[in-house]
């Protein structure tokens, strides 16, 4: 295992990459606003990894809003 996953939603494709920095984007998000519900915490893990592909490509992140 890599660390990269790429997912297609609505026919665009994304990559999470889960170096240090999208683990440590993830880390925080979870300890920050600890929750059993499933769903936000699936949204913080592709967050994350949008986040950690952002960091590895010089790319300013996307708003979590987003």
């Amino acid at each position: 295992m890599n660390g990269i996953v790429e997912i297609t939603v609505k026919k665009k494709k994304y990559t999470l990459r889960f170096g240090m920095q999208g683990c440590f984007e993830f880390q925080t998000r979870v300890f920050k606003n600890p929750t059993q519900n499933q769903g936000k915490l699936l949204t913080d893990l592709i967050y994350s990894g949008i986040y950690g592909e952002c960091m590895r490509n010089e790319k300013p992140a996307p708003d979590y809003s987003e």
